[in-house]
């Protein structure tokens, strides 16, 4: 074989090789960049995520800083009536809220604000007073919300009838659940607050029909849901 056709057949018996690690090349060069980019949008759709979550992640935490502090500063009743399996009266409550938060980011803006009076988790009246829409500012300002209640209860059932009964025939203080709840807005997030004060005693004479609040004021348990929509 003469020295040409040795060099011909080399370079066509090569070709193909070469054209093989050049393809792998590009291969490895592209799966690189594909991964570089996927590691990026990941990047960015965490921070993102992270940026979105925290402001609602800032107000339901549970430290006692975050959530305004609410509490029952008086209750009570009168033209208190206990019969035929319901409880009749006219209420009378005062919240105090506080915001221990620093800045004016963390005003909250209390909207449809509703509370109701719950006897063993009937409602009493059967319907929820509405308060005013108020604000409530920052470092340690203090608002007292003051509101009424007026009807009859729902219809309480045999078994809850003696409970009430119980209460009132051993030491007369029957224990009451209030519940408020509110749209709440602030300038990072919109949201519902509940605040559930549970078991307030309320002593209640049955020959005047008027009783009130015993114990001291009552810590409602607050809780703020943000809406993401």
């Amino acid at each position: 074989m003469s020295l040409a056709s040795i060099y011909k057949y080399n370079t066509f018996q090569n070709l193909p090789e070469d054209r093989y690690e050049g393809e792998v090349l590009a291969g490895t060069c592209s799966d690189i960049w594909t991964g570089i980019l996927t590691v990026l949008v990941v990047g960015l759709a965490v921070t993102g995520a992270i940026s979105l979550c925290f402001p609602a992640l800032l107000l339901t935490r549970d430290d006692g800083h975050s959530l305004p502090q609410i509490k029952i500063n008086s209750f009570s009743v009168t033209g208190f009536n206990f019969s035929s399996n319901q409880v009749y009266g006219n209420w009378d409550f005062e919240f105090v809220a506080a915001n221990f938060n620093d800045g004016d980011s963390m005003i909250f803006a209390f909207q449809h604000t509703s509370v109701s009076l719950l006897l063993k988790n009937h409602d009493v009246p059967a319907y929820m007073t509405n308060l005013q829409p108020f604000e409530l500012g920052p470092e340690s300002l203090k608002s007292h919300l003051v509101g009424k209640f007026s009807g009859s209860s729902e219809f309480l059932d045999d078994s809850v009838t003696k409970i009430v009964a119980n209460e009132i025939m051993t030491d007369g203080v029957v224990k009451f659940d209030v519940k408020l709840e509110a749209l709440v807005k602030t300038k990072l997030r919109v949201g519902v607050l509940v605040a559930n004060c549970d078991d307030m005693g309320v002593l209640i004479s049955m020959d005047t029909g008027m009783g009130k609040m015993v114990g001291g004021t009552v810590d409602c348990n607050v809780e703020f849901t943000a809406n993401f929509n």
